[in-house]
């Protein structure tokens, strides 16, 4: 008859519990902490996206004379719009002189606390 022994200790110890909570612990703080990266990644991307869209175009109004303004709305944050055309800025609804002969470089730059986004283009009167 081969006799087996019964084990008394079923349940778990104190220091596979305290292993366990802290490997879940370290588990939802890393969770936490991707989410709160990959939130700021998609908020700067948003931003980055108004500024692109403004600052070109400040130079599609710049070169249709149309009066630039100095603030512009982009989905509920207001984006500071700065147009320098040939060294003279253009701010405040102001407009962009077209040039009689030969070509005028034209500068905008959105921004936005601290990000910013410039673009350079030429407009040439022949």
């Amino acid at each position: 008859m081969v006799k087996t022994q019964k084990h008394k200790n079923l349940g778990l110890t104190i220091t596979e519990v305290m292993v366990s909570i802290g490997l879940l612990a370290i588990g939802i703080i890393t969770f936490a902490a991707m989410q709160s990266f990959f939130a700021t990644d998609a908020k700067n991307r948003f931003i980055y996206g108004c500024l692109t869209t403004i600052a070109s175009n400040g130079i599609a109004m710049c070169m249709s004379g149309q009066s630039i303004p100095s603030t512009v709305q982009c989905g509920g944050i207001q984006v500071s719009l700065n147009i320098n055309q040939s060294g003279n800025i253009v701010n405040g609804n102001g407009t962009c002189s077209t040039p009689t002969s030969g070509c005028s470089t034209i500068t905008s730059t959105a921004s936005y606390d601290n990000l910013s986004y410039s673009e350079t283009d030429n407009v040439c009167q022949f």
